[in-house]
């Protein structure tokens, strides 16, 4: 299985043979993430708890020998711009995002759950530990993509809670860049 970096985020892991096609399926599927997107980013504020929604474009290029795929993304937050960069791979059965930017550095390692692909699309969730508001916590990450469509979302499950929430999700399109 050819190695990857790309944008996404955290993930339990599937067993059995199907696994590796599952795994294999969802790799190919990202590749075909290259490309510009445009739409929103929207957040659960940690004071508020309200839901926020703020610009926010992606362009995601897959490395010529698709060994790995780079996100440059950027949003406006009020009041400023903010820029950042992601690296994505798959390693061991696992994917590994690396993301940087003006908030500081960050990696997560996540396990494929949950595969499925349809003629319109495909979706992938994901789960990983780690961190939320500086405490432990469990993530969930869902990715569906259908056309030019795409969402991710990341639900948070603090250490002792019952329930999953609502952290942030991006909701873009494919754009068209003039060239």
């Amino acid at each position: 299985m050819r190695h990857f970096l790309v944008a996404l985020f955290g993930f339990a892991a599937l067993s059995s043979a199907s696994a590796a096609q599952d795994m294999e399926a969802f790799e190919s599927a990202l590749a075909g993430l290259a490309g510009h997107w445009s739409g929103v980013l929207a957040y659960r504020d940690y004071q508020s708890g309200e839901r926020t929604e703020i610009p926010h474009e992606r362009s995601t290029r897959l490395a010529p020998d698709g060994s790995y795929m780079i996100t440059e993304l950027a949003f406006t937050d009020p009041g400023y711009r903010v820029f950042g960069a992601e690296l994505l791979t798959i390693e061991s059965g696992r994917l590994i995002v690396a993301s940087v930017g003006s908030g500081g550095a960050e990696m997560v390692e996540a396990d494929l759950v949950a595969f499925t692909q349809s003629e319109t699309g495909w979706s992938a969730e994901l789960s990983s530990r780690g961190h939320d508001n500086n405490a432990p916590a469990d993530i969930l990450y869902l990715i569906e993509v259908s056309a030019d469509f795409m969402r991710q979302t990341k639900r948070v499950r603090a250490t002792g809670a019952e329930e999953f929430e609502f952290r942030n999700a991006i909701e873009v399109r494919r754009a068209v860049v003039p060239g």
